[in-house]
């Protein structure tokens, strides 16, 4: 069985001893390149992780156990491959107990191969006693062993015409996919088209027709009719498995396109039933084709509701070109909802460079809700139709000055859905002190960001607060958010660290909450978060997110963690903060870079030690002290 090697942490001196760490793969029989000499004070090899000629996907780190507490361990190793050539060379390290030593690539050897390492003689001692040479041997069979089962259309075949290819693996296989530009060539080796990739499994309702949600589907950027032979060539690590580890190795793709002589079909265009026109055109775009923008990222696309998106046909690889016809960058068309009459386009790389940029979006790329998407005419015969190509043209001004920061900003359209089938957020609820249970219930569907902040939790001022999110599902976490400076921002920290931030409450952040617990990734998303707020009185924005592992309060949006795929949701309630409750004693909040100042009714000034019961002006406001 392949096994991975552990990667550990060498201490920097013989003798200190750390946890110990388990081993696998324990060698109980290493080769010495001579038996020791009768009556020499031997230092001996007792185990090794990996084991001798273990297979293994990578080296990183090999762990050698003797059989007494080392007190040097400095000596030196070399590796060597098959044809014997030197491949590394360096010295061996402490390693977690006294009886320990490692040996650390850096970086690892990732390159399949027979490999053969030796420990000089002399490379440890304990005491006087020091080891024989000692030879070790590896099999790396490397990472890049991660193939689909099928490939549809069959790799090196004929074909009428090529616009996808269905990649196929072992069910829940596939854990990333790079979303770099392919290029398609011809026989002559010339570019004709891109291809990108997307992983299948994260389509529920739009998936093209005969595929699967096992398939990582690589997507043409128009569709090859003309005669020929074309390669796409997808590099080693574009599709990864990350149990086991393993990547794919460079994949070739060669289809001959025979062409078809074919002729369409005659149409008539009085019967609705034969339309298979280009007639399905957007209402309206933001920012809108022909605008002068200081940065360009994205656009919105709206059709007329009801005759609403029912399916896309092409998804990816759509070219931004700058005035001279160059590429300079890749955009993606997706769903904002669905079904839904919005649809969004993004930019692989914002635009900030001065100049006039475009892009089409092809034709016959986008349905209306007439499509039937099992059908094998894609629904023609039901009256469907198609979009016309849309070309966009967007000048870049850099001198332009750029808009006013928008107000709790969210990191994806407002409009959108979730597309997880098992998660949801239910309902949020607070609790100050001991008093009730508040509790805000959403509308019960999976649009992913929600203002309610028409609703309100009320608290007092320096409150023990609790938090909760009702979520249905797991491996997912829970972030409050208070804007506490009532900028219409919400600040955070990428780093650990959330002091001084809008961010008052989390159940999982970079391995803690916000208690400064460490915590597992794994806590549930409905885990209580607990906090004090200690703040003036009056009204602010409360945002409860529920997300992976991710302190932006817009959303993740990596492509590997995105928000709507993950099931995310985002929720916007107003927070009443009111005075201190007067049963807490004196508790007035301070604001920020004030003394607190406190006066009797009769304006005596007095100290904050040992006031008597009574009421007492603090900081301008009432405060009964019990």
């Amino acid at each position: 069985m392949k096994k991975t090697l552990l990667s550990l942490l060498a201490l920097l001196v013989c003798g200190l001893t750390a946890s110990a760490l388990s081993a696998k793969n324990v060698w109980m029989s290493p080769s010495y390149d001579e038996e020791p000499s009768s009556g020499t004070a031997v230092l001996t090899l007792v185990s090794s992780n990996p084991a001798d000629s273990a297979e293994v996907n990578w080296l990183d780190n090999l762990h050698l156990t003797f059989d007494q507490e080392l007190t040097r361990c400095d000596g030196t190793y070399t590796l060597t491959n098959a044809e014997g050539k030197v491949i590394r060379t360096g010295n061996l390290q402490a390693g977690a107990t006294t009886t320990e030593a490692n040996i650390i690539f850096s970086p690892r050897m990732e390159s399949a191969g027979q490999y053969t390492l030796t420990i000089a003689a002399g490379a440890v001692a304990a005491g006087d006693a020091t080891n024989e040479e000692i030879v070790l041997h590896s099999n790396v069979i490397g990472r890049n062993t991660f193939l689909p089962l099928t490939i549809t259309p069959e790799n090196g075949t004929e074909v009428e015409s090529l616009d996808h290819i269905f990649l196929t693996f072992a069910q829940n296989a596939v854990n990333n996919v790079s979303t770099d530009v392919l290029n398609v060539t011809n026989a002559e080796g010339e570019v004709v088209a891109t291809a990108t990739m997307y992983d299948n499994y994260y389509k529920t309702t739009d998936r093209l027709p005969g595929s699967t949600e096992n398939d990582v589907v690589v997507q043409l950027s128009q569709t090859l009719t003309e005669a020929g032979t074309y390669t796409i060539v997808i590099p080693e690590n574009k599709i990864t498995q990350y149990s086991p580890s393993t990547y794919n190795p460079e994949i070739t793709l060669t289809y001959t396109v025979t062409g078809t002589d074919t002729p369409e079909p005659p149409v008539d265009p009085e019967d609705p039933k034969e339309d298979p026109y280009a007639t399905f055109a957007y209402s309206n775009a933001t920012p809108a084709d022909g605008d002068t923008l200081n940065r360009l990222d994205a656009i919105t696309i709206t059709f007329n509701f009801p005759d609403i998106v029912s399916a896309i046909t092409k998804k990816q690889g759509f070219n931004v070109l700058n005035a001279n016809g160059e590429t300079v960058t890749t955009g993606s068309l997706d769903w904002v909802n669905y079904p839904g009459a919005l649809l969004t386009f993004t930019l692989a790389n914002p635009i900030t460079t001065a100049g006039t940029y475009s892009f089409t979006i092809d034709e016959n790329s986008i349905w209306n809700s007439l499509l039937d998407i099992m059908a094998e005419d894609l629904g023609v015969s039901n009256g469907a139709r198609y979009n016309p190509a849309f070309t966009f043209t967007f000048t870049i001004d850099e001198t332009l000055q750029p808009e006013e920061p928008e107000e709790y900003p969210i990191n994806f359209n407002k409009e959108a859905y979730q597309h997880h089938s098992s998660r949801v957020l239910n309902s949020v609820t607070l609790q100050a002190g001991n008093d009730e249970v508040q509790t805000i219930q959403l509308d019960g569907t999976k649009k992913a960001y929600q203002d309610l902040t028409d609703q309100s939790f009320t608290i007092h001022s320096g409150d023990a607060v609790t938090v909760q999110a009702n979520y249905s599902g797991d491996w997912m976490h829970t972030y409050v958010y208070v804007d506490l400076g009532n900028d219409k921002q919400f600040s955070f920290n990428e780093a650990a660290d959330q002091t001084g931030t809008d961010l008052i409450g989390y159940t999982y952040y970079l391995g803690y909450n916000n208690e400064g617990n460490t915590v597992a990734e794994s806590v549930a998303p409905t885990t209580p978060i607990h906090f004090t707020l200690d703040t003036a009185p009056g009204d602010y924005r409360m945002r409860i997110k529920v997300d992976w592992s991710n302190a932006d309060p817009g959303g993740n949006v990596a492509s590997d963690n995105h928000i709507l795929n993950n099931g995310g949701h985002i929720v916007d309630i107003t927070l009443h903060v009111l005075e201190p409750n007067p049963s807490d004693g004196i508790t007035a909040p301070t604001p920020q870079g004030q003394t607190k100042k406190i006066y009797t009714l009769d304006g005596r000034q007095v100290k904050t030690q040992n006031l008597q019961k009574g009421i007492y002006i603090i900081n301008g406001q009432k405060v009964l002290v019990k």
